[in-house]
């Protein structure tokens, strides 16, 4: 993982921090064009001075705030299940559960990263308050749980439904049933901890439907097709359910099939939690539910890159499944406890493997784009457009490829555009393809094709190039600049010739 080289949008946030001054990065963090995630934003911000263009500094980062959150949400499993054993288990299968790898692979996903942080450190401040013997003990405990709330909003838009776990916790934590319904100020004042929650929700609303208004291509974000919904939400129930699923084997699903097979897993989810769930079970859903909704109603899902918005979902869902298994292993036969001391080294072992098992297919599927030749050519124009200094070693030492291997990667490009209308990025990085095989004139007519689909000036949206938020006029700088290099190489290609 560390030693991977940028991907797509990762370049975009260092062009997005090395093109805004210092002083103006705080007030740049909350204003367009840039994405409206100013923690995210802001840790870039101190990042890309110390990493510079060397992606490990990066990774590494991303890596140890997946490690505070594993540690965090044993703490949240450890107090939620009683019981530290199926608290670890648990833990251990979400950190390498490879429905969500791509939140730690990809740098730009940062921000679901720190999310996911504020999101458990908030709730369990929260926790800790609801317990507080007082008034006075409980008000650091709160407050601190409102700023964490805060920065989970300002890290990452999926944030949004995250208020209403506040009194789902509340409720699960601290049961009160009455045989009477409470009177109407009691249930106002029992609402009271819980608005400043939804205050800051709605604030943040506020803030995002603004910048919004003033956003590249802003209008994309707008659509709704209850189509799509049903499509990402069987897709991310059965991504969820079946994490192993290979490469981009979704993309093919029927939407009928993927719906079909999405309905059978709520139906025996809802019936697992109705048995064996009680309260803790039922927050859990709630929890599953509310994370997955900003899922459901994206934009587009695709599988597998996707996936990584299921991080704090798969959170709840796999310490679901623990909640619902651990007391069916508790009441195993009795002659099986009496042996658990002989069995134990063997059900350690197997667990060990199967944690192996999942992290060998996170490897191997991580290797799939690493080594993909498209998609290496796609990180070779992204850092050229960036101006990144590492994407120049990074195609130093992929160029062991042969001119065949090169001619090869733009057919590839020429197949993938039978599925689907190839972006600029894709054209632009088809002709590199052809330069680099030995072909100026193909490379050329690729690189003019490409600049004809960038607009002269503005930023770009996810339809023209591909990319988040990169000025049209850096772009067109960079096929003007390998036009320049093809013309200067056949013009000395012409003179060897007629010397």
């Amino acid at each position: 993982m560390l030693g991977d080289f940028f991907w797509l949008d990762d370049l975009t946030w260092l062009y997005a921090i090395q093109s805004t001054p210092p002083g103006q990065r705080l007030l740049a963090a909350f204003l367009p064009p840039f994405p409206i995630r100013p923690v995210a934003f802001l840790t870039f911000g101190l990042l890309v001075p110390l990493c510079g263009c060397e992606p490990a500094g990066y990774r590494a980062v991303s890596l140890g705030l997946h490690i505070v959150n594993g540690l965090l949400a044993y703490a949240f499993a450890r107090r939620l299940l009683g019981d530290p054993r199926p608290a670890l288990a648990a833990t251990l299968i979400w950190f390498i559960y490879p429905a969500h790898r791509w939140a730690v692979l990809w740098i730009a996903d940062v921000a679901g990263l720190l999310l996911t942080a504020f999101a458990l450190t908030s709730l369990l401040l929260f926790w800790r308050a609801l317990e507080a013997p007082s008034g006075t003990a409980r008000r650091p405990y709160y407050g601190l749980a409102l700023v964490a709330f805060a920065l989970a909003l300002l890290s990452k838009e999926s944030s949004l439904t995250l208020a209403f776990l506040f009194p789902a916790l509340a409720w699960m934590a601290q049961p009160s049933p009455r045989p009477n319904p409470p009177h109407t100020g009691r249930a106002v004042r029992a609402w009271r901890p819980h608005l400043p929650f939804f205050v800051l929700t709605g604030l943040y609303l506020v803030m995002q439907g603004l910048a919004y208004q003033g956003r590249p291509g802003a209008e994309s974000y707008a659509l709704f097709s209850p189509q799509r919904a049903v499509d990402n939400l069987s897709k991310a129930l059965i991504f969820l359910v079946a994490p192993l699923i290979p490469y981009n084997t979704l993309n093919t699903l029927s939407a009928n099939v993927a719906a079909t097979l999405a309905g059978a897993v709520a139906i025996v989810w809802g019936l697992a939690v109705w048995r064996w769930g009680r309260r803790e079970g039922a927050f859990l859903s709630v929890w599953v539910a509310l994370t997955m909704a900003p899922v459901v109603l994206a934009v587009g899902f695709l599988a597998p890159f996707r996936g990584r918005y299921l991080y704090i979902v798969s959170i709840g869902y796999i310490l679901l499944l623990a909640h619902l298994l651990w007391p069916v292993v508790r009441r195993l036969p009795a002659a099986v406890r009496y042996r658990s001391a002989a069995y134990r080294p063997l059900a350690t072992g197997a667990f060990a493997i199967a944690l192996l098992g999942l992290g060998a297919f996170n490897m191997s599927q991580q290797s799939i784009v690493r080594d993909d030749p498209i998609n290496a050519l796609r990180r070779w124009t992204w850092g050229g457009i960036m101006g990144c200094p590492a994407t120049e070693a990074m195609r130093a030492r992929e160029r062991s490829w042969g001119e065949a291997d090169f001619q090869q990667a733009a057919q590839g490009f020429d197949q993938l555009a039978l599925q689907t209308q190839l972006t600029a990025i894709d054209i632009l990085s088809r002709g590199l393809a052809y330069e680099l095989a030995g072909e100026p004139a193909r490379a050329a007519a690729d690189y003019r094709v490409g600049l004809a689909l960038v607009p002269p000036s503005g930023y770009d949206s996810r339809t023209a190039s591909g990319g988040t938020y990169v000025p049209y006029e850096r772009i067109a700088s960079y096929i003007q600049t390998r036009l320049d290099a093809l013309e200067r190489t056949e013009g000395g290609r012409r003179k060897t010739e007629e010397r």
